[in-house]
């Protein structure tokens, strides 16, 4: 059985970046970088907020360490399901 994780239009090219990037931790000063980058000033996509709906998605894994969580990208996820 596959299964696939959701990502809506405002998050690709969050997740584009950390995919191209494949950094092992993100951190919200890492977040706000990418969203300074891609163009994305709405409120909707404040850092925090990204962070959440990323975790929730299933693209980053939580740390100990506040603000900071551990990217898991598609090939290791994948990986993971099987």
């Amino acid at each position: 059985m596959t299964m696939a994780r959701s990502l809506p239009g405002s998050l690709a090219p969050v997740v584009e970046e950390l995919e191209l990037e494949q950094p092992q931790v993100v951190t919200l000063a890492q977040i706000t970088g990418i969203l300074g980058r891609v163009g994305a000033g709405e409120a909707a996509l404040e850092p925090g907020h990204v962070a959440y709906e990323l975790q929730r998605r299933g693209w980053l894994g939580r740390l100990r360490t506040m603000n900071t969580w551990e990217f898991l990208p598609g090939a290791r996820w994948r990986a993971r399901i099987r």
